[in-house]
Parts: C-alpha cells; sequence; structure tokens
C-alpha cells in the first residue's frame, strides 16, 4: 500500500494536539484501519494528568449494556473496547473524560469506564490478561449533544 498519512509529532513538551478531526463509526468498524494497514484493531493513544501517556488497540467489537432505570425507561450503551499492548491498564482512576486518539491525531472518543484484572467482569468471571477500557466514540458523543440543540465543535 503506498497511501501517505498525517501522523502525529511528539516534543519534549507535554502538550499534544488532537482533533478537529475524528474517526468516522464506519472506520471504527473496520478490521483494517486505514492509518495501519493489514492489522486488526485500530491503535489508539492516550494522554491524561492521572496516568500518563498509554497505547493500546481497539478490539473493533462494541460492548453494549442495556438496563431498564425507573425514571427514564431502557438505556442502552453501546461503546468502544481497548486493550494496552503490553498487558497492562490502558487507563486508570481519574482517567474518565480523556481523550482517545488514533496515530494521526483523529479524535476516537472519550474514557468512560475500564476492568482492571481481576476485577468482577459479572457475577464470577473474572478479566484474566488484558486490562480493558471502554471508550464512548466521538462520533456519537457529538450527535447526542446537537440532538440536545447545542452547537459544539472540537477546537483546531
Amino acid at each position: 500500500m503506498t497511501d501517505t498519512f498525517n501522523r502525529l509529532h511528539f516534543s519534549s513538551s507535554k502538550e499534544l494536539v488532537t482533533g478537529p478531526s475524528i474517526i468516522p463509526e464506519s472506520e471504527l468498524k473496520d478490521i483494517e484501519p486505514r492509518n495501519l494497514p493489514g492489522s486488526v484493531g485500530l491503535y489508539l493513544l492516550k494522554l491524561s494528568s492521572a496516568t500518563g501517556f498509554t497505547l493500546g488497540r481497539s478490539n473493533t467489537i462494541q460492548s453494549v449494556v442495556r438496563y431498564v432505570n425507573k425514571d427514564v425507561g431502557e438505556v442502552i450503551s453501546r461503546e468502544g473496547c481497548i486493550v494496552r499492548l503490553d498487558k497492562k491498564a490502558f487507563s486508570g482512576n481519574r482517567d474518565s473524560g480523556a481523550c482517545v486518539f488514533d496515530l494521526e491525531g483523529r479524535v476516537d472518543g472519550m474514557i468512560t469506564a475500564g476492568l482492571e484484572p481481576g476485577d468482577k467482569a459479572g457475577d464470577k468471571a473474572k478479566a484474566k490478561d488484558y486490562d480493558v477500557t471502554y471508550a464512548a466514540p466521538m462520533e456519537w458523543l457529538l450527535d447526542d449533544i446537537k440532538r440536545q440543540g447545542y452547537a459544539v465543535m472540537l477546537p483546531n
């Protein structure tokens, strides 16, 4: 493949500019993402003041949770799963709300939750090998905000 892609450039500063481009939902479902041809799963990064810089990979499978709330009725949550490449935690305490982005600086989503190795994942099952982080896709978040009547844009 001869395509040329933008890449993030890091300096000695801890500042990193991402966006305003977002990864479209259609690409989040691809098994062969455009920024790493031939690989399965999209490489994703996170930089937060709580746990620092981490590199992970999406697993291209959405996690779906359905529950019924007495005030609003049925609630369905769909989020992407991310695992860190070195079998450590991709995210940790106080990382909720952190931005997740790809190698081109395009925004993937926002961290909403995580499961550390040994945490209960249901009644009896336990996570064994990989920490799992859940992120809400930015395209969905922006659409939800617009449906509420607000105009929102990612900064340049």
